[in-house]
């Protein structure tokens, strides 16, 4: 188990460096766009499994693997918001925030500023398939936990 949780916080990390090095267009003849949307792919599919959606939330959670310009930014919210991101990060960003946002920190967080809400709607009416499905399930989500919040729902099944 102890191998599998650092292999989560290796992932985590190459995505963290790849952020910060977005305005690049290669490192050591990588494509930074592929290190962000294949570490985003890999961190949603490994979120399958309850111990290493546990460790990935803390990881996500975790000032130390937080990104932008105050360091303070999930790194899905961060890329999806910059200019070099592509069909393939935002796919993976969408991906992965939909994992995240069973979280209800995560959820919480997305729900407190309506510039997320927005990026959302606008990525529910892509024309391209899959980052539409993602954002509206996405929404689906947010929506659901915050209508837990304000009472409109019950909280158990």
């Amino acid at each position: 188990e102890q191998r599998d949780t650092d292999f989560c916080e290796q992932i985590t990390c190459v995505l963290r460096v790849a952020c910060f090095s977005i305005d690049l267009t290669e490192v050591e003849n990588v494509k930074v766009a592929d290190l962000i949307w294949l570490s985003m792919s890999t961190l949603q599919h490994l979120a399958a499994d309850d111990v290493m959606f546990r460790r990935i939330l803390i990881l996500m959670k975790s000032p130390d693997f937080a990104v932008g310009p105050q360091r303070s930014l999930l790194a899905p919210l961060f890329v999806l918001s910059h200019p070099h991101c592509n069909e393939n990060i935002q796919r993976s960003a969408l991906g992965l925030l939909n994992e995240l946002t069973t979280d209800q920190e995560i959820a919480a967080l997305l729900l407190r500023d309506q510039n997320y809400v927005a990026m959302f709607d606008h990525f529910a009416n892509s024309q391209i398939q899959a980052n539409a499905t993602y954002a509206i399930k996405l929404l689906e989500k947010l929506n659901a936990h915050h209508q837990r919040m304000s009472g409109g729902v019950n909280d158990r099944p």
